[in-house]
């Protein structure tokens, strides 16, 4: 309700209509309980051994034409020392390139992930963005793009 009020999409505001697909995570630093929401964007988690989890989302976005009211549902995951964790917007999965112009694509993203989740953060923002720069060669950038790691 507040993300549809910020948006302006509730009582009189009504101004804008798009949705917006988004993940939601808390962490609690001193059990590493995560709990994750999301409308059609997923959690990733891989652990230190290379096990990959993702934490499905909702098949719906927050806002927008959605005619009733939905609680999105809740999920949690108890992290390890040597997780990475992973929330992504759509635009790198989006970008069009390689050599049939073709997009990006989820499991060209999580092969990726999996070979750079041991790197340093700083290194694994490196190898994303360099990633993707060659993916795209002159294509323009079709969307935003924004992967966010965490190391536990």
């Amino acid at each position: 309700k507040k993300i549809k009020q910020s948006l302006r999409q509730v009582g009189d505001e009504k101004e804008a209509k798009d949705g917006m697909d988004i993940a939601f995570c808390t962490l609690n630093l001193e059990t590493n309980l995560m709990k994750y929401a999301g409308a059609y964007r997923p959690l990733i988690v891989i652990r230190r051994n290379g096990d990959f989890v993702q934490l499905e989302p909702d098949k719906e976005s927050i806002g927008g034409f959605m005619k009733n009211e939905k609680d999105f549902k809740s999920q949690s995951i108890q992290l390890q020392k040597g997780d990475s964790i992973y929330l992504f917007t759509d635009g790198y999965l989006d970008q069009f390139g390689g050599t049939n112009e073709k997009k990006f694509f989820n499991k060209r993203f999580k092969d990726l992930l999996l070979k750079i989740y041991l790197l340093p953060m700083e290194e694994q923002k490196s190898a994303l963005e360099n990633s993707l720069h060659q993916w795209k060669g002159a294509n323009k950038q079709t969307d935003d793009v924004l992967v966010m790691g965490v190391k536990i």
